[in-house]
């Protein structure tokens, strides 16, 4: 299984919210700021977990959020990932889910799991149409076959645009065409509009999935 690299430029551990010129929103100020050995660490004990997972199962998704900026989780954070959640499980009916397990609390940020006997594939398209949403574009889902994880290029879809313009996400990731505090703002008007809507409820407490269907 495959993974890109981490980007250490978005794991800045400066504690001040204004470093510079930068201007961290009052709704990312505070929270857990992992470093970049707790975000590695993490990532390969995710990886092994969802090996695990296709060992006995044909589809299995990973939800996380595109939290740019050093603060990983709070209550913000966690009312995001609720939604989220909510929103996958609108596209992936109780049939289309074998298993399910949310981690709200980890330090690195929220992750949730599902195993699907549904086509990678299939999933994977109804995956990048909730990605696609207003909401979606904070939405990190990935989707893996026993092959190793889906891309959009392999399904035909066009790859996924930044949050501030219409060029490719990696393209503007790799070149930093845009400052963090530009990235911070913008996901931080989403976040109010949404808690203007009643899309995402503060201080949410992100329900724990226990059942278990082997």
């Amino acid at each position: 299984m495959t993974h890109a690299p981490v980007d250490k430029k978005d794991l800045c551990q400066n504690t001040n919210p204004h470093e510079g010129s930068l201007t961290i929103p009052p709704r990312l100020q505070a929270g857990s700021r992992p470093s970049l050995a707790e975000v590695l660490a993490r990532r390969e004990v995710r990886v092994q977990f969802m090996q695990s997972l296709l060992e006995n199962h044909p589809t299995v998704v990973c939800f996380k959020l595109n939290i740019p900026g050093p603060v990983k989780n709070n209550d913000y954070i966690q009312a995001l990932f609720t939604r989220g959640i909510e929103d996958i499980r609108t596209r992936l009916q109780e049939g289309d889910r074998d298993w399910e397990e949310s981690l709200p609390d980890l330090p690195t940020g929220p992750e949730y799991f599902l195993t699907s006997p549904l086509p990678a594939a299939q999933v994977k398209r109804r995956m990048v149409e909730l990605e696609e949403k207003p909401l979606g574009r904070l939405y990190d889902i990935d989707v893996f076959s026993q092959a190793g994880p889906l891309s959009r290029e392999e399904l035909g879809l066009p790859p996924r645009t930044c949050f501030l313009c219409d060029r490719p996400a990696p393209e503007c990731a790799r070149s930093r065409r845009h400052s963090l505090a530009e990235l911070l703002s913008w996901v931080d008007q989403q976040m109010d509009e949404s808690l203007r809507r009643g899309s995402i409820l503060p201080c949410a407490n992100p329900s724990l999935i226990t059942s278990l269907k082997w």
